[in-house]
């Protein structure tokens, strides 16, 4: 799911944009809305005033527009922690934050994962690398008093 802009203090995603691409004979369905929210303990996603487009699997052209004031979509699953975690810098992130992103990215299959990917190693990196220094210094330590 895409979105311009999500609120934690209102726990509402603004300019919504979600592609459903389901069986082949069903067609894809992209769902547009003004606002969403997030249902955590139903684990599903309001839209509200939003419209359903459905595209021809074979050709790509749109067969039906729908409008829509309020729909709830209870196999939407994305989590908007997740959504607040995409927009920010790598290097801002824990690396606990870049390990739940980086599932999340390579399951949606985004190419976002890369940099992500890059930070979570260069932290596991740095921490061994620490490690190894440590290791060196002990070392030399106990073969100079032999």
């Amino acid at each position: 799911m895409v979105h311009h802009r999500y609120s934690r203090f209102t726990g509402r995603a603004y300019g919504v944009n979600r592609l459903d691409h389901g069986p082949p004979a069903a067609g894809s369905h992209r769902y547009l809305a003004r606002e969403a929210e997030y249902d955590p303990a139903a684990r599903s996603w309001t839209f509200r005033n939003g419209s359903e487009v459905e595209f021809d699997v074979e050709t790509g052209e749109i067969v039906r527009p729908t409008k829509f004031a309020v729909r709830t979509f209870p196999g939407f699953h994305e989590n908007p922690q997740l959504m607040l975690l995409i927009d920010r810098n790598p290097i801002d992130l824990s690396f606990a934050s870049c390990r739940q992103l980086i599932d999340f990215l390579v399951s949606d299959g985004s190419p976002k994962v890369t940099k992500y990917a890059l930070r979570y190693y260069s932290l596991i990196a740095d921490t061994l690398s620490c490690l190894i220094v440590i290791g060196i210094a002990i070392r030399s330590r106990f073969s100079a008093c032999a």
